[in-house]
């Protein structure tokens, strides 16, 4: 049997609270606070369905312009095409953690093992929740482009890399009739991202009227904003998807993604509490919905070692896919 204060430590409300404490900065598709990439549904079974686009507005077949009003008759009746019905399935993923029972004799070393863990877990479930919605935004986004059309690659090894000017045609490609998807945000490696920083440090306008209309970029930690773009954002793993010399483009404001998840309350809650950096440096207790993240204990039989495991039940879908656009070639 482990000893109360380790069992205490064990317990599913502190490993949901101390996993999320780390993976919230890992999770900038879910976290609400980063922006509205995606919409996220709760399910009551591992089966869902989601409407998916087909059609436009512009080149939907059943497309018909208004026309003038006859005195005494009824306008016409029009159509429109419905969304395709696509079935999916929730299915759980995740691994396991173990704990010595050599270790688990002395709480100081089960404390700093437990912690350990709820550390390594934290990384290998933002890993696998990013790779997840990375790879079915890619695989599901508009890919064609005809604006986007990169002369070099940001490497810039012949000094004529344009990387403003590739995104700027990211944007018009994203700009369809009949969708209202705009780029807002995008998705780079970091070495691309890098490359961009560097190039914009370079970059000196003598004219300020033309800094005016363009605006003056922005360069933080994780996050280029360009005005006359929006933000790129670093992908700072190549684990979750997006290789480098690609980009993933999105629009905040009108998600094309949907993340279906379950809860079971065996082994989760709907709410996760956990701690986060206030605004003076000190800890603030906060909470948020959980998103599929699940975890149980038990002690082995045979060894008595102790296993913790961790899993997440979601599946991320692409509903609109030209409110995303994925190309390569920077």
């Amino acid at each position: 049997m482990v000893s109360a204060p380790v069992e205490a430590a064990l317990r599913m409300e502190v490993a949901l609270g101390q996993t999320y404490e780390l993976l919230d900065t890992q999770l900038p598709w879910l976290n609400p606070d980063k922006g509205q990439y995606v919409t996220k549904i709760q399910e009551t079974s591992d089966a869902f369905t989601y409407l998916k686009d087909q059609f436009n507005k512009m080149n939907d077949p059943q497309r018909r312009l208004p026309v003038e009003h006859l005195t005494g008759t009824k306008f016409p009746e029009i159509d429109r095409s419905r969304k395709a019905i696509v079935p999916g399935v929730l299915k759980e993923k995740g691994f396991s953690l173990r704990i010595n029972k050599e270790v688990l004799k002395s709480v100081p070393k089960a404390d700093a093992e437990i912690r350990e863990n709820y550390t390594t877990a934290a990384y290998w479930l933002g890993v696998l929740v990013n790779y997840d919605m990375i790879t079915q935004s890619i695989a599901g986004a508009n890919q064609t482009t005809a604006a986007f059309s990169p002369s070099e690659s940001w490497a810039n090894t012949n000094g004529t890399a344009d990387p403003v000017g590739d995104l700027m045609g990211l944007y018009q490609d994203m700009d369809n009739d009949g969708f209202e998807g705009e780029l807002t945000d995008a998705w780079i490696y970091k070495s691309n991202w890098y490359q961009l920083q560097k190039y914009l440090k370079d970059v000196h306008i003598s004219n300020a009227k033309i800094e005016n209309i363009y605006g003056e970029p922005e360069i933080h930690t994780d996050v280029i904003n360009i005005p006359i773009v929006g933000d790129i954002h670093k992908i700072k793993s190549s684990n979750v998807g997006l290789s480098a010399g690609s980009v993933l483009g999105m629009d905040r404001n009108h998600p094309g993604l949907e993340y279906h998840y379950r809860i079971d309350p065996e082994y989760s809650t709907f709410k996760i509490q956990y701690y986060t950096r206030g605004p003076n440096g000190g800890a603030v207790l906060q909470e948020t919905d959980n998103f599929g993240l699940h975890y149980r204990w038990y002690e082995e039989q045979a060894s008595r070692d102790i296993i913790q495991e961790f899993w997440v039940e979601g599946q991320t879908v692409v509903k609109k896919p030209y409110n995303l656009i994925y190309a390569t070639g920077i």
